[in-house]
């Protein structure tokens, strides 16, 4: 299996790549739909921002829309993020990077308070400090935005790293800004869809992303 080279840092998207994310995510979002009068659909994706799904899934719009995500993020800061999972083999990786690169960090559209819970309930050998998201208030709905913080507040060439993403549109944003990419199997996109964004490497497992990196 190839190898990556020549790389100086790490970023790894948080839900679908670290974590099993989907129970606290969906039950999070379907009471918030609930609480609103909104029957909730079977299957809500996971790993674009739950405020384009809301708005492109449900057709919601202005208010009501933001109702809906402000209640979702409260539902999920109380409750839903307990439900996290990290991957079997996932801090064994990140330590056996840290040796190799240094700490590797997330690059995430969740907001980084929330991450930081997260790690306190599951701890992995990631930066904690210099977490790469979306926070409060802010603007973006393209990854590349985040990713593009990343590599100037570590002064490091996007060539010099990697995004490790489960979804097509953590691969776009690689391809954008100009990173290598790893497309994952084990979350919430499919291999079609993975496949189809043309990742530099394709891993169908924790183990497959470990000989990648090592």
């Amino acid at each position: 299996m190839a190898k990556i080279k020549d790389i100086k840092a790490v970023f790894f998207d948080f839900d679908g790549v670290l974590f099993d994310s989907k129970e606290g995510i969906v039950e999070s979002a379907k009471k918030a739909l609930i609480k609103n009068g909104i029957d909730p659909m079977d299957e809500i994706p996971i790993g674009p921002p739950l405020h384009a799904t809301f708005e492109n899934m449900y057709g919601l719009k202005g208010d009501l829309l933001q109702k809906v995500s402000k209640d979702y993020h409260d539902i999920y800061s109380e409750e839903g993020y307990k439900k996290h999972k990290p991957y079997l083999g996932i801090n064994s990786l990140c330590f056996d990077l840290w040796d190799k690169y240094g700490l590797p960090y997330i690059v995430s559209f969740k907001k980084p308070d929330d991450m930081r819970k997260i790690l306190k309930l599951a701890p992995l050998a990631i930066h904690k400090d210099v977490i790469f998201g979306k926070e409060d208030g802010g603007k973006t709905m393209d990854k590349s935005d985040v990713l593009w913080g990343a590599i100037d507040t570590l002064k490091i060439k996007p060539e010099e790293a990697v995004m490790i993403g489960d979804s097509p549109l953590d691969i776009m944003a690689a391809k954008k800004v100009g990173t290598k990419s790893i497309g994952v199997l084990y979350g919430y996109s499919t291999e079609e869809q993975i496949k189809g964004a043309n990742p530099d490497f394709v891993a169908k497992s924790v183990g497959e992303l470990k000989r990648i990196l090592t």
